[in-house]
């Protein structure tokens, strides 16, 4: 897991610093100009195209740096190729296989067919061409903008493109690839999540596809760290992980939260070792944490976040770099409530599968990622292989609900849970979702309010709830590029409701200082 950085026209200092969590084991850049491409271990000062690139070091050599450059092409690789083998026998890392596999614009859209893994790269030609793409899922992030001066920019995370002075930042769209030459950036659509084809497949051929998932991402470790809520989902990874390698659960909550109780008593009868994160104590930080990770005032995404944000700082602490999760199984196998509105419209329902799993990218995947790596931690999704993709929508609909009111939904997945001989409270749990199940939810709302932000002033500033206002005000005072309201328009709107409001002392105290609470972590 990394961090890319590149700039057309422009350098990529900026952007490799706002980055250094994404990978705190080494830097590299490459720099194409004038016909030539050359690797340098400093930022050089000038460059047609400039490549940047931060390493987590997960496996392969401790040395092996990128960008990798050669035969006219640097490219840089973030995330994980699991068969790297196919295409480099002995390699220093995975990352080669890409670097092998993208010789041209022709090659890269190639490589999106052929590559597995969870993976976005960008390849920077001789000719000055410029080639960007991600996963067909989108597990890794990737982001673009191009400045009103014509300067083009790619990165891994927004708030490095911000920090470079790019306040229009867009995404990558997965399975696609992002071309930049002459001056123009041209998008083009390769790779599609596979479509539905309900009845193919059943929850026997799901156990099969999900064994060799997992087995995949945790090859060549000899731990992993599973952030469990003690539903189906992330008991069913962790249950498939410690077959191969020592397995350590992390959940996140506060006192009396539901995903706390239930996560220790499946660790205590499965004999997994627990960690308690509690966020009774810093909470207020792990808010401010979270909307600079993810980069957004989305209340949900932040009451999400704040748990993946937590474990996985409670896993670095204890030198784990990868963690699994069960990000994906509601979307893929009918877990929502709002999959029931289309039982007996098994087309739509199936349809509606689809789309979800296309869309997981924008809505929980990219906030998932940038919450692990803001520790450094490689955080892996089993249920978003391709191949488990393709057999998860094989799935008639009927086995994984029974009807209109059903409370447990999944079913195909809960009969592999039983399967592997996981326990009835966990095969039988209803979904919680985490926000509700953490409790991060309903104390976020409780915060806000103590500061003073009522719902009342949201509306009257124009804005849906209570929550966004306050995250809009943090990200704002974190220096990202969004709009929100001052601090004394909204002292005022609480005055006239009169309410003390203490919006400012938590903006100075909190968010200003934040800076220094990074470094020390």
């Amino acid at each position: 897991m990394c961090g890319i950085a590149c700039a057309v026209g422009g350098d990529v200092d900026e952007m490799v610093a706002a980055m250094e969590h994404r990978g705190p084991d080494g830097r590299g850049f490459a720099s194409v100009s004038n016909g030539d491409v050359e690797f340098s271990e400093e930022s050089p000062s000038e460059g047609d195209v400039v490549l940047g690139h931060v390493r987590l070091w997960v496996r392969g050599e401790p040395s092996a740096i990128q960008p990798i450059v050669g035969e006219g092409r640097a490219v840089a690789v973030n995330g994980e190729i699991y068969n790297y083998r196919w295409f480099v026998e002995d390699a220093p890392s995975d990352s080669w296989a890409v670097f092998e596999v993208v010789r041209s614009v022709r090659d890269a859209a190639a490589a999106l067919r052929i590559l597995r893994g969870e993976y976005a790269f960008v390849a920077a030609f001789v000719d000055g061409t410029v080639v960007a793409a991600r996963d067909p899922v989108g597990v890794r992030p990737l982001y673009y903008s191009v400045s009103a001066g014509g300067g083009i920019a790619v990165a891994s995370e927004r708030k490095a493109l911000w920090a470079a002075g790019f306040p229009d930042v867009r995404r990558v769209p997965p399975g696609a690839l992002l071309v930049l030459r002459d001056g123009r950036v041209e998008l083009r659509n390769v790779v599609d999540i596979p479509k539905p084809r309900p009845g193919k497949s059943s929850w026997k051929d799901l156990l099969k596809v999900l064994q060799r998932s997992v087995l995949e991402r945790v090859m060549e470790t000899e731990r992993v760290g599973v952030v469990l809520s003690g539903g189906v989902d992330s008991s069913t990874v962790a249950r498939l992980a410690s077959e191969h390698v020592d397995v350590r659960c992390y959940v996140a909550g506060f006192e009396g939260s539901d995903d706390v109780e239930v996560a220790e008593r499946l660790c205590d009868e499965m004999g997994w070792p627990f960690v308690l994160v509690s966020l009774e104590d810093g909470f207020e930080r792990y808010v401010v944490a979270t909307v600079y990770a993810v980069e957004t005032w989305n209340p949900m995404k932040v009451e999400v976040g704040i748990p993946i944000l937590a474990c996985a700082g409670a896993a670095s602490d204890d030198g784990i770099r990868v963690v699994l999760s069960g990000q994906g199984a509601d979307e893929l196998l009918g877990g929502y409530h709002r999959h029931l509105r289309y039982c007996g419209d098994w087309d739509r329902f199936s349809w509606e599968l689809w789309k979800d799993v296309a869309s997981i990218h924008a809505v929980n995947l990219e906030r998932d990622d940038k919450a692990a790596m803001y520790s450094s931690v490689e955080l892996r999704v089993p249920y978003l292989d391709l191949d488990v993709v393709r057999v998860g929508l094989g799935i008639d609909p009927r086995e994984n609900v029974s009807g209109p009111e059903d409370d447990l939904r999944k079913r195909a997945l809960r009969r592999v849970a039983a399967e592997l001989g996981l326990p009835e409270f966990v095969v039988e749990r209803r979904k919680r979702a985490t926000q509700y199940g953490s409790l991060t939810s309903k104390m976020l709302d409780k915060l806000v309010r103590e500061l003073g932000i009522k719902r009342a002033v949201a509306k009257r500033l124009g804005y849906r709830s209570h929550k966004e206002l306050f995250l809009r005000l943090v990200g704002k005072y974190l220096g990202f590029p969004w709009e929100a309201p001052s601090v004394e328009d909204v002292e005022k709107e609480c005055a006239r409701l009169g309410v003390d409001p203490e919006v400012s002392d938590f903006l100075e105290e909190r968010v200003l200082t934040f800076d220094s609470c990074l470094k020390s972590g």
